[in-house]
């Protein structure tokens, strides 16, 4: 699969077995042979291998939505991919244990030009200041409770969040949905709720 700044190679269709050798072989190739010279990594994700700039993945796009958004008052990240951990872990510096009462300060984004063109001089941007809590922060692992994940929350199923999100609009019915919370006896959609509750009057931005 050709993308506009990486390429996947996909083996869902292939044999479990030889798919998962191919994949292992690649991924030594280009560990060895690519990623010494050049600014990429290389991800294995579910059933694919994907070659990427260092710059251009799920958590540098976090970055730079909370960066050009610095009045967002809220966030909802929900993934059940590796790849996913990457915009997680951008999340890992909003935490309430890493910010306490202190402003939230975005430092600059890596420049996506640093990696398709390295002599290139990059602009010169200036940290921003964020209006968001940390508190008003969901980063959501989606599959089983056992997957280690730098989340804070979970969901068992992609139906539990769009369960949790309809039940944010009032349209969420009865529901049988399993959801493990970082407070005892708080789901994810009493928090976001509660959240969106003390939240400005201004129209929350996803």
């Amino acid at each position: 699969e050709l993308k506009n700044a990486s390429i996947t190679w996909h083996y869902r269709a292939s044999d479990p077995d030889w798919g998962s050798f191919q994949c292992k072989q690649c991924l030594d190739l280009l560990q060895t042979n690519l990623v010494p010279k050049r600014p990429i990594e290389v991800l294995v994700g579910k059933k694919n291998l994907e070659v990427r700039p260092i710059a251009i993945n799920k958590g540098e796009i976090v970055k730079r939505l909370l960066y050009t958004n610095p009045d967002a008052e809220w966030v909802f990240c929900a993934g059940d991919d590796k790849t996913d951990e990457d915009m997680f872990r951008a999340l890992c510096q909003l935490r309430p244990s890493v910010v306490a009462n202190q402003e939230v300060i975005m430092q600059p984004p890596i420049s996506a030009s640093l990696t398709i063109s390295p002599s290139a001089t990059p602009p010169k941007l200036e940290p921003v200041k964020l209006i968001i809590s940390p508190d008003a922060v969901f980063s959501t692992a989606v599959g089983l409770p056992t997957k280690k994940t730098l989340a804070v929350w979970h969901e068992q199923s992609p139906r539990d969040i769009v369960h949790a999100m309809l039940e944010l609009v009032g349209e969420g019915g009865e529901s049988s949905h399993s959801t493990l919370p970082p407070k005892d006896g708080e789901t994810l959609e009493a928090a976001v709720a509660a959240a969106l509750k003390e939240a400005p009057a201004a129209e929350p931005k996803l």
